[in-house]
């Protein structure tokens, strides 16, 4: 990234912000620079290694707690067998093998062969390879094939092992995406492994057994080919984060099923240090700033907590809970709004963000009393500089270990605000049992366990997506005979509402997942709380005037009028902060977007769809938002699908309604040039209005008994014209038709 570039796009920020806070962030950076010169030295040369730890004896999941009867875990073992054999369906790339000598298709007409075809352990820097042939020999399956964990499956980019990680290559090559190793570094996979060993253990041992096998192999494997600090799979700390939690579950699970050959001591001590050197890294690397944070530093936060509360206690594991813990519940009032609602402006990033809350909400409830007594006077030496706790840390770390309630740590309004979160996800969720996208959808989760999808052939697999195109032919050479091909709904957020109910007792979240509840509630140790909440109602301001200019468009008519109305049994549901309107009724399920850019106006995460809305009648799709496809293997791709003329959103042809930056830079940013509100609401009617710089523009949205309607009241003739876009049903995905 040229320092043009960096200008253009820090510049304008910079010269909205305080002169001291200005101030510090310049001083800030250059300390940064120049520490990055003699960290980079010693990484690259002198890779922190030994780092002596122990796990903790204490179950966090008991076993006997799983609840494994949802149907969806018999889909496990079918999975779990792609994983065996190192294929994963992550972003879009289908279940593919990621070896070092496979071959990629491309992505947007770009591919890159940079295959490695002799000993991986010769892509390593020298100083790591002694280090690697060591845990290399600890895998003791001679037919374990090596994962490529630095690569693009597909474009076929590999990132770079043996340099630094805070210098990978992003966005600088077209067609390579670093999300696709962050992903498969996330190690989503392996609790899922564990599960199917869990659900398996006595029907059939062996396959538990060879499970085990795999996930200690699959680990030391990670452990040898990514030396700390060095390659893709630590430039993000959020990853870095998700990874260690996901660990974390995974081996709390496979330790409880008797596989001692596999779970040895051993590889109990490599997964202890390196859980810990996991912890350290983060520490260091906190996406924090004194203007913004989002999911990214939750991530961090979750991670934090995950490691320090598997690891045994000690002064440096102590300071690190009482770190997340305060942090978590910071964070949790900054980032989601007193509606409940994720300030990020994206239906998908609610939902990662609730996991990451709820399931380490759930662990701090379960805390035992002797690591609550840890937290009360966290050795100072090992919390990063910056954030500090909060003065009253000690106090509330007091309180909570002498009454033995770790529920003293969170703030007042904590519950009811997740209460609220959690009802979101269920009155945003359309009858057909998916959630309207709004905003960036990059597939995130926290935890990936109850596999909500459907099989497919892999013909007809190739047929639905256009991702997809020359996928049989790509796996011709290890496809099984009858081998189905697993289609992922991203859509379906049933698992954080599963999850949420482990520890909140509301009616509205019954059809949450259970094995996410029973791992929640395990967690927690069965704390729950009964939480109510009211109603919101938007907060209405009256129209500036009537534009000269309008337009009406009948949606949708009925023409069985021997069905029920389309307003029986109809009601409003407002989340005045997020600017989400959702009117739901025993046919009709409408979401109308009319939101902040979010991030606090930064808008990273936000789309041009102010005015928009989805509508769903009798369980079909009528009009539906794009999703996203990309974001930096692809700037065109990025841009377009978060451009106003992707969405049903009124503005002026040929403008947008917020502008962004050119470039890389831009791509996680948005100016706020607009601003939209509520003006009018009965029945089945909403009037919401939109501010743009070139004018301004009301909408009226009415479902009535038998049609659905749309008014558009602007001050210009000609409104822009939607581009009809491939469906994106999840990051990397794109439909043939919808």
């Amino acid at each position: 990234m040229s320092l043009r570039d960096r200008v253009i796009h820090y510049g304008p920020k910079a010269m909205t912000l305080p002169l001291r806070v200005l101030a510090r962030k310049v001083w800030r950076k250059a300390l940064t620079v120049f520490s990055a010169a003699w960290q980079r030295r010693r990484d690259l040369n002198h890779p922190p290694y030994s780092t002596a730890a122990s796990l903790s004896t204490r179950p966090i999941v008991p076993l006997a707690s799983l609840d494994l009867t949802h149907a969806a875990l018999q889909d496990l073992p079918e999975i779990a067998v792609f994983y065996m054999e190192h294929r994963f369906d992550l972003l879009g790339s289908g279940w593919v093998r990621w070896g070092y000598a496979e071959p990629s298709p491309g992505l947007e007409g770009h591919t890159y062969d940079m295959r490695v075809m002799g000993d991986p352990i010769s892509t390593l820097r020298p100083a790591h390879r002694k280090e690697a042939e060591r845990l290399k020999a600890l895998i003791d399956d001679p037919n374990y094939q090596p994962i490529d964990w630095q690569k693009d499956v597909k474009s076929g980019f590999r990132f770079d092992e043996s340099q630094w990680y805070r210098d990978q290559p992003i966005g600088t090559h077209p067609g390579a995406d670093i999300k696709m190793p962050w992903e498969l570094g996330r190690l989503q996979h392996l609790p899922q492994m564990a599960l199917t060993a869990a659900l398996l253990r006595e029907m059939n041992p062996e396959m538990t057994h060879a499970l085990a096998r795999e996930f200690r192999c699959q680990v030391l494997d990670f452990l040898a080919m990514n030396p700390p600090c060095n390659g893709s799979q630590w430039t993000c700390t959020m990853d870095v984060g998700i990874r260690a939690a996901n660990l974390v579950l995974a081996y709390d699970i496979f330790n409880q099923l008797e596989c001692a050959d596999e779970i040895d001591d051993v590889f109990r001590a490599e997964l202890a240090q390196a859980l810990r050197r996991h912890g350290q890294h983060i520490v260091a690397n906190l996406e924090w700033t004194e203007t913004l944070t989002s999911n990214h530093y939750l991530a961090n936060l979750c991670g934090m907590l995950f490691v320090a509360a598997t690891l045994e206690s000690t002064p440096e594991t102590d300071a690190w809970l009482a770190f997340a813990a305060q942090q978590l519940d910071r964070e949790f009032f900054r980032q989601f709004c007193p509606d409940g609602v994720n300030f990020e402006a994206s239906t998908n990033y609610h939902r990662l963000s609730l996991e990451m809350i709820v399931f380490s909400t759930a662990l701090l409830l379960g805390l035992p009393q002797e690591r609550l007594l840890g937290l009360i006077s966290p050795d100072s030496r090992y919390l990063p500089k910056e954030p500090h706790l909060a003065t009253d840390w000690p106090e509330r770390a007091g309180a909570a270990a002498r009454a033995n309630d770790p529920a003293l740590l969170l703030g007042e309004g904590f519950l009811e605000r997740l209460t609220r979160a959690a009802c979101f996800i269920v009155d945003i969720t359309k009858h057909s049992g998916e959630i309207p996208q709004i905003g960036d959808n990059d597939s995130g989760r926290f935890f990936r366990l109850t596999p909500l999808g459907e099989w497919m052939t892999p013909e007809e697999a190739e047929t639905r997506y256009l991702n997809l195109a020359g996928y049989t032919t790509l796996i011709s050479t290890y496809r099984r005979a009858g081998e189905r091909y697993f289609d992922d709904n991203i859509l379906r957020h049933h698992a954080v509402i599963g999850a949420a109910a482990g520890i909140i007792d509301h009616p509205s979240l019954s059809s949450g997942s259970s094995l996410e509840k029973s791992i929640c509630a395990a967690l927690a140790r069965g704390r729950h709380f009964a939480c109510e909440v009211s109603p919101l109602w938007p907060t209405v301001r009256p129209s500036l005037y009537v534009p000269e200019h309008k337009t009406t468009r009948i949606i949708y008519e009925d023409t069985d009028t021997s069905m029920p109305s389309l307003t029986e049994e109809g009601s409003w549901t407002h989340y005045p902060d997020a600017g989400i309107h959702i009117y739901r009724s025993g046919r009709v399920h409408l979401t109308v977007s009319a939101g902040p850019n979010g991030q606090n106006g930064n808008g990273g995460h936000a789309h041009n769809d102010k005015l928009s809305f989805e509508l769903q009648i009798d369980g079909v799709d009528l009009v539906q938002d794009p999703g996203t496809y990309l974001y930096t293997a692809a700037v065109d791709q990025r841009n377009l699908y978060r451009s106003t003329a992707a969405h049903n959103a009124p503005c002026l042809a040929g403008h947008e309604q917020n502008r962004w930056e050119p470039g890389i830079m831009g791509l996680f940013w948005m100016h706020e040039d607009s601003s939209a509100w509520v003006s009018h609401v009965s029945g089945g009617t909403i009037t919401l209005d939109l501010r743009l710089s070139q004018g301004y523009i009301f909408r009226r949205l009415a479902v009535e008994d038998r049609r659905v309607i749309i008014e558009d009241f602007s001050d210009w003739p000609d409104l822009q014209a939607r581009h009809c876009l491939p469906f994106s049903n999840g990051y990397g995905r794109i439909l043939r038709s919808k």
